[in-house]
């Protein structure tokens, strides 16, 4: 094993800090490609993910202009015959290899992939290593010279950070995943006026939407972490996964309210006592005008029944709210939606927003 210096560890540590803020795989692939050549010197590093079954590769450069078009398909066509992908097919996550473990210089300069990808950029020499991916892929990345073999201390600074690369390209990969399903889940449940945050069991915020993230800000103290969740919501989801552990709530069963001025934010969290993760649906509301809602040809009553309904509220709160019976708040809404030519409740707090915003 070739020796280490302190400078050697230090640029390891700062590569290793920054890979671990990649938000996605594209991010995790540019960062590393940029960092191992501050930690090792070389003419070219790759991020590459090969799939030969479709065809096609995606690949990231340091420095890019080495790399165009027709590399991807020669990658794809010819990889196999680099001993170092050969390799990988095996045994995807493979420590730190060089081309010269397998094969003579002689022996490689031979190869189609050699003279598609090596000989036009003046490439002589590689070192790669192996991260897990999905099965269908070979997921490495390579480091490139143009004359002088990696050393054994090369090899070594590669197998110092790999098990942090392996860890940092998961975690952007995850945060790839948990994003897109944000944003799947916003646009499911309507994408304007909500918005969603993915927390961990432990309550760390595993992904968020922008205007998640700027609900929060509005509606509540500075956090300590940008990862954490601020108070009140903080141990209002504490408390919230206390009563699933004792069994004695369901998943969705508790909503908190959050006001500022005449703007309300509801949150309503989704997950079961088992579940990894935990939803947080936000919606946000402004108070309905019941001065406006009279308006609207209601009476006293009526305006002050959908003005609860437009906040959210169910007949039985609007009942023991108002003190009166269900079938009494069930009688007003008939006349309501009369009234306003709905047939729901969800149109008439909707025909209620527009009137008064």
């Amino acid at each position: 094993m070739g020796v280490l210096r302190q400078a050697d560890l230090r640029t390891a540590l700062d590569v290793v800090a920054e890979l671990g803020e990649a938000d996605d795989v594209d991010a995790f692939g540019a960062g590393v490609v940029a960092g191992l050549r501050r930690l090792i010197p070389a003419d070219a590093v790759a991020y590459n993910e090969i799939d030969f079954r479709a065809g096609n590769a995606i690949v990231v450069v340091d420095p890019p202009q080495i790399w165009f078009a027709a590399c991807v398909e020669a990658l794809a066509r010819y990889g196999s015959q680099n001993p170092l992908v050969a390799h990988a097919i095996r045994e995807p996550h493979f420590p730190a290899l060089k081309v010269s473990d397998f094969v003579s210089r002689r022996e490689f300069r031979r190869t189609d992939i050699y003279d598609c990808l090596f000989r036009p950029f003046g490439l002589e020499h590689q070192m790669a290593c192996g991260l897990p991916g999905p099965q269908a892929l070979v997921v490495g990345i390579s480091i490139n010279r143009s004359s002088r073999e990696f050393s054994e201390r090369d090899r070594a600074l590669l197998d110092l950070v790999r098990p942090h690369l392996v860890q940092a390209h998961a975690r952007a990969a995850a945060r790839e995943l948990s994003q897109a399903t944000i944003l799947m889940l916003e646009a499911a449940l309507g994408g304007v006026g909500r918005a969603a945050i993915l927390l961990s069991a432990g309550g760390v915020i595993q992904a968020a939407s922008a205007q998640a993230l700027q609900w929060l800000d509005e509606y509540c103290p500075a956090p300590p972490s940008e990862e954490m969740l601020p108070e009140p919501l903080a141990a209002w989801q504490e408390r919230r996964r206390e009563i699933l552990t004792k069994g004695g709530a369901r998943s969705g069963d508790e909503v908190l309210e959050i006001r500022c001025g005449s703007r309300c934010l509801t949150i309503r969290a989704i997950g079961d006592q088992e579940a990894d993760h935990d939803l947080l649906v936000f919606e946000e509301r402004h108070e309905v005008s019941w001065h406006q809602l009279r308006m609207l040809g209601l009476t006293p009553r009526q305006a002050e029944i959908l003005q609860l309904v437009a906040a959210g509220r169910s007949d039985r709160e609007i009942a023991c709210l108002l003190f009166v019976s269900e079938h009494t708040v069930g009688k007003h809404l008939e006349h309501i939606f009369t009234r306003l030519q709905v047939t729901s409740r969800t149109a008439a707090a909707a025909v209620a927003w527009q009137t008064t915003h």
